[in-house]
């Protein structure tokens, strides 16, 4: 409890939890200053000597945090976390209006206008409201909570916002100060962006398949991943070529959207931090898409992954955790793509080169091996052809080196053997690349 200055009637109860931003705790800022008592947002307190009432809910990779706070007498100021769903936006323009003089009646009403000037990066929206004041607090949470969570454009851009009210028994007259991560000219510089790239990037006649393909390897080669954790915004992607994974998540929702494709942003953890990353629809079927892990760290120059390419719930489920919603992704990709093959064979040598790309082939018998045997007649096949080097799948990755030995030692005429391996599924498996030389 914090004793307030004679300035002020009564006393504030403030109650707050501590946030992380990407698994790691956001640096210690002021939240709130009364009566020369500070309290940060590591939840601690220090002296400032002065009083300040600016009190600020602070929104972490698009979540709000738990901040709650009653001032018994004439201000009350609150809040809630973030969750709910959108509603349908009245189409309300905050541009050329004088909007302290605008009235609403209804819970609706609140949310759209304050949707309108979320989505305009309004600074700050005042309006006279003609229902009652009891259950107010509630009711701008609950409005705001679905106007910021309606759109994950507005979602995970919303930095701050606070908001009081002052009621006369015939209305009361709100003002809320909304602060931005992105201002309104850098979104028009990211708009514009997205349809200058997927100009450049999409062809006459792709269809969703190649759409997709083609906007996560235009990310994963153009971004790197910000590891001083600074930049978090579509507009830092762009401009600066470096963001971490909330801008990622942004731009390809923003890219993905703009090209047709219907997505989402998915919240949860990997790596034991927070982290984001996208739900892409594609025929009627969801599949995760994480192009911030599918970009290597430190950046790679023309590299680009596939691990986390259009996965399923249990194959994301291995290392990424978040709580599930409405969309499943249930049906593995390759074989959808196996199927596509023949369904769509006008495109059957884009999934062909796909199979290879996001190593699919390995997934067929041909092209894997579980025993020594397998990999000398799979060696002297490939000297049989011509070849001197061969990729195949392993299932003995614990026991490589010295069956790379044996290989050498029964594959007649073969004089050295080179080889480099990686993790392939989470089975134990590795991809193994050997190179023989005679």
């Amino acid at each position: 409890m914090i004793r307030l200055q004679s300035v002020l009637p009564d006393f504030l109860i403030v109650r707050c939890q501590p946030g992380l931003y990407n698994g790691f705790p956001m640096e210690a800022g002021k939240l709130c200053a009364i009566g020369g008592a500070v309290l940060n947002k590591r939840g601690g307190y220090g002296n400032i000597g002065k009083i300040d009432l600016n009190w600020w809910c602070d929104m972490v990779d698009g979540r709000k945090l738990w901040l709650n706070g009653i001032l018994v007498g004439s201000l009350l100021l609150g809040g809630a976390t973030v969750h709910g769903s959108g509603a349908d936006k009245a189409d309300i323009s905050m541009s050329n209006k004088n909007i302290s003089t605008l009235a609403v009646q209804t819970a609706s009403q609140i949310e759209n206008l304050l949707f309108a000037a979320l989505s305009e990066r309004e600074p700050v929206v005042s309006f006279t409201y003609g229902g009652r004041s009891e259950g107010l607090s509630s009711l701008l949470d609950t409005a705001l909570e679905r106007a910021i969570s309606s759109d994950p454009c507005v979602q995970y851009v919303i930095k701050r916002y606070s908001y009081n009210w002052k009621s006369t028994s015939a209305s009361t007259s709100i003002t809320v100060y909304l602060e931005y991560r992105e201002s309104a000219e850098q979104t028009a510089y990211v708009d514009r962006e997205v349809q200058r790239i997927l100009r450049t990037v999409l062809k006459p006649g792709m269809n969703d398949h190649e759409k997709v393909k083609a906007i996560h390897d235009w990310i994963v080669l153009h971004l790197a991943y910000d590891v001083t954790l600074k930049k978090d915004t579509a507009y830092a992607a762009l401009k600066e070529g470096s963001t971490v994974c909330q801008g990622y998540a942004l731009l390809a929702y923003k890219m993905l959207k703009e090209a047709g494709i219907d997505n989402r942003i998915v919240e949860g953890e990997a790596g034991g931090q927070l982290h984001v990353w996208n739900l892409v629809r594609l025929d009627g079927l969801w599949y995760h898409l994480d192009t911030t892990w599918d970009d290597p760290v430190p950046d790679r120059e023309n590299e680009v992954s596939y691990q986390y390419y259009l996965r399923t719930d249990d194959q994301m489920k291995t290392d990424h955790k978040w709580k599930m919603g409405s969309q499943t992704a249930a049906k593995p990709y390759d074989q959808t793509v196996e199927q596509l093959k023949t369904k769509d064979a006008e495109k059957r040598d884009f999934y062909e080169q796909l199979e290879i790309d996001l190593n699919y082939i390995y997934l067929k018998p041909d092209h894997i091996a579980s025993t020594v045997d397998q990999l000398v007649a799979k060696a002297k096949d490939v000297l049989a052809s011509g070849r001197n080097s061969f990729t195949i799948r392993y299932t003995r990755g614990d026991t490589v080196q010295e069956d790379m030995k044996q290989m050498l030692a029964r594959v007649e005429g073969l004089a050295s053997v080179r080889y480099q391996s990686s993790a392939f599924g989470n089975e134990g498996d590795i991809l193994l690349e050997i190179e023989m030389k005679r």
